[in-house]
């Protein structure tokens, strides 16, 4: 075997190591655990076939069929790019931004598909740029195109790169995954492609029978691992939706306490717009919970169970509202108006209603329209329960000064409710700076006695505890108020501080809102808008058109099969194949004839020993040990510069193949 000292780079004083500890063989870098994934046969046909089984499962039949079009012609066309380590660092910086890009548009998007499940859909798309490099380059894709901690080391060592057909391949499996068809046609596509995959590189130690033997052993483990794994899914859904939204009672909203309101009231955070055919007279409250059960520091709506409830009839009351939301959950408390008459909601949603008006929509859509009716003419007269009279004996104690001091033991129910309101008006402020924070029975006395300041919880609460002190069915009730009328949107705005609290006392037959809280107590709120408040209002209108927008959209079958970002990547890959074709020229060439090989550059014989440190450095597998130049080359594929080390071997040793193992 004759020593190729022409092609052996001359090897440093210290001999080198390579990150994982493999010494260098005969002058190459080679590292058993780098060049591990490159063992790996890439089947025929692979890419092909899991690029249809992504459009054929999750519907994008337009983008699969642009895909094969690009990835068909490259095994077979003569054209290839010498793409340097810093060319695919930018196109892995452009599949980055196009990834990152895609999560802002799915999760501002909306629609009924989760974000996560919409993204994986197009996940191919994404990592197109990438796998379209590789193909019509002369080298396989640098690790650091992927990962930017491999770009910042500087040692001489080759730099790991993988065939990224593979990875390509599980992507579009994994993409195909989020359709949600529920057949079997999945876990058959699945198994065809892991099969073929497997199959191709199946260990020559077994044969294809044992192989076939196991691998038929997994597939059925997997079928019913993945039935019992969605039946147990369904299973824990089910459980996880009646312990959180709460088959009988709702947890979110079946206690409150001083301070749980309190703490929104400070943020300036729109909740729900509200558009009316006509400008409302007054402040309007809306009731989203009521709660009669009081504990000594919390009140309570139970036993309170939320049942199914036909929602009123259309096109009722004498006043209408459309309201437009962003739910944040797929069940929410419904704010509405006194005197309901009508509500419209969206198809498929499930309505409930608890013995105390509380209205909860389940199966709520990511964009939230609905309408009421209302007459404030008309009045609840369902009969107070034995909670709404009940206080414990600390807190009656607690109340009793005020009971003796209003006389409200001797007074008719009507002039109870209005020494109350006296009372509040003339010797309380509102305030929400309160120091230190006490609960319970605690900060009511702070309320009551000491402070005597304090905001609409402590007025709701404290109004209802001396009603009831006096012996009238009372209950503690929270929702919003709509008061801030924006003339730009002709719509109500209803911010997280506006959240509100009051009382309601049953007088004269019917309940009758009653609240305390000194009126101007929004305007106070407001003064402690920040500055950028107005734009931080039209950067909300804008997302939340946007999100409208794309909703409705979503709701058109027809307009689902290509989003709105698809047709940028065909401009995308035009200037990305542009500058491909202006900063290199094509290399791929067909091999010398016999009648032109002494045309070939004539260049010094050690030029040659750079060509194999400038294919290891393109991402090419180094040469083995005793593994000469040109079965170096036949195993790479890179036949192209065989007429060139001929005409070395010519030269140097007067024969084209100097030994007859070489070739």
């Amino acid at each position: 075997m004759p020593r190729w000292r022409g092609w052996s780079p001359s090897l440093p004083t210290k001999k080198p190591r390579t990150g994982c500890g493999c010494s260098p063989m005969n002058g190459v870098f080679h590292c058993r655990r780098l060049n591990r994934y490159k063992q790996l046969t890439y089947p025929p046909y692979l890419l092909a076939l899991s690029l249809l089984f992504w459009g054929w499962q999750s519907k994008t039949a337009a983008a699969a069929g642009l895909m094969l079009l690009l990835v068909g012609p490259a095994s077979r066309s003569p054209w290839r790019w010498p793409l340097a380590a810093s060319q695919f660092h930018r196109i892995g910086d452009l599949t980055s931004v196009l990834f990152l890009g895609g999560v802002a548009y799915f999760i501002s998007a909306g629609g009924d598909t989760p974000p996560v499940y919409a993204l994986l859909r197009w996940l191919p798309l994404f990592f197109a740029p990438l796998l379209l490099a590789q193909l019509y380059s002369t080298s396989l894709l640098p690790l650091s195109a992927l990962f930017y901690s491999l770009r910042r080391s500087r040692s001489e060592i080759p730099r790991p790169s993988l065939d990224f057909r593979l990875p390509y391949a599980f992507f579009c499996a994994l993409a195909a995954g989020s359709g949600g068809s529920g057949d079997a046609g999945y876990f058959l596509g699945i198994t065809g492609l892991c099969g073929w995959t497997l199959l191709q590189n199946q260990p020559r130690r077994q044969g294809k029978a044992v192989w076939l033997l196991w691998f038929s052993l997994a597939v059925g483990l997997g079928y019913g691992g993945q039935l019992g794994l969605k039946s147990l899914q369904s299973a824990l859904e089910a459980w996880a939706v009646d312990w959180l939204s709460g088959s009988d009672t709702d947890p979110f909203k079946a206690r409150t306490a001083i301070g749980e309101v309190g703490q929104l009231k400070l943020s300036g955070k729109i909740i729900m717009r509200i558009s009316s055919e006509q400008r409302l007279n007054a402040t309007l409250l809306l009731k989203e919970a009521a709660y009669d059960h009081y504990d000594g520091e919390n009140w309570l709506a139970y036993p309170a169970p939320f049942e199914p409830y036909q929602a009123p009839g259309s096109d009722q009351g004498t006043v209408q509202l459309r309201v437009l939301r962003i739910p944040e959950q797929r069940s929410a408390l419904l704010p509405i108006p006194p005197g309901l008459q009508s509500l419209e909601l969206p198809a498929h949603s499930v309505l409930q209603r608890n013995r105390l008006g509380t209205l909860k929509l389940r199966d709520v859509p990511p964009v939230l329209r609905y309408r009421m009716g209302y007459d404030p003419a008309i009045q609840d007269h369902t009969p107070p329960p034995p909670p709404a009279t009940q206080l414990p004996k600390a807190t009656r104690a607690l109340l009793a000064p005020l009971v003796r001091q209003l006389e409200l033991e001797h007074k008719t129910a009507p002039d109870v409710a209005a020494s109350i309101a006296q009372l509040f008006a003339r010797d309380y402020a509102y305030s929400l700076y309160l120091g230190d924070k006490r609960g319970g029975s605690g900060a009511m006395a702070d309320f009551l006695y000491r402070r005597k300041a304090g905001h609409c919880e402590y007025f709701a609460g404290a109004t209802a505890l001396l009603l009831r002190a006096a012996g009238i069915p009372s209950r503690y009730v929270v929702g919003y108020t709509a008061q801030e009328y924006s003339p730009a949107s002709n719509t109500y705005l209803v911010r997280a501080r506006h959240a509100h609290a009051w009382s309601e006392a049953y007088l004269n037959g019917a309940w009758q809102t009653l609240d305390n809280t000194p009126a101007r107590w929004a305007e106070d709120e407001a003064q402690s808008d920040p500055w950028w408040q107005t734009t931080a209002d039209l950067w909300s209108g804008w997302i939340t058109a946007w999100q409208a927008w794309r909703w409705d959209k979503s709701q058109q079958p027809e307009d689902k099969s290509w989003p709105l970002w698809g047709y940028l990547l065909l401009p995308l890959s035009l200037w990305l194949g542009w500058r491909l074709y202006r900063s290199r020229q094509r290399v791929a060439q067909p091999a010398p004839t016999t009648e032109n090989r002494e045309n070939l550059p004539s260049v010094r014989d050690e030029d040659y020993a750079g060509l194999e440190q400038r294919l290891r450095q393109q991402g090419y597998s180094p040469r083995l040990a005793g593994e000469t130049p040109l079965r170096w080359l036949a195993r790479l594929g890179l036949k192209i510069y065989e007429p060139q080390v001929r005409a070395y071997y010519q030269r140097r040793y007067g024969t084209a193949t100097p030994g007859e193992n070489d070739a």
